[in-house]
């Protein structure tokens, strides 16, 4: 398991399916600096840490102390609170706002920035509901 901030960082992005172009942009920061932070090679400055922890909804104490597991999302899931037949009919109006935009899922997720390609498809597909962070 991940130790370091450096390592958590690295977990965090693979497990979201994020390049590094994509985290390094939400995070304000180059490509090469996430590079250097996931090597643990530099040290994350005070507002890297906060843009992370809130970019991936899990607290500072996770990602700066090596033994805090990882806290629940900040914020909850409505997916329990929206019925399943809402989903084809999101999916639907996603589709076709994003498609009326010129956007493709790829585009779309780098413009967002908070949100990966994979987790637009899913959205598309029915298969899972957007949450207020998204």
């Amino acid at each position: 398991m991940a130790h370091g901030f450096g390592a958590k960082l690295r977990f965090l992005r693979q497990r979201h399916q994020l390049t590094q172009v994509a985290l390094a942009a939400a995070l304000e920061i180059t490509q090469s600096h996430l590079s250097y932070l996931e090597s643990e090679e530099n040290a994350p400055a005070l507002p890297v840490v906060l843009r992370a922890a809130a970019h991936f909804a899990v607290t500072v104490d996770y990602l700066l102390q090596p033994d805090v597991p990882a806290a629940p999302p900040i914020v909850a899931s409505p997916a329990r609170q929206i019925p399943d037949d809402i989903r084809p009919a999101l999916a639907a109006h996603l589709r076709a706002a994003r498609e009326a935009h010129g956007f493709s899922q790829s585009a779309l997720a780098a413009q967002v920035q908070t949100i990966s390609q994979v987790f637009i498809s899913h959205i598309e597909r029915g298969e899972k509901l957007p949450t207020p962070a998204t």
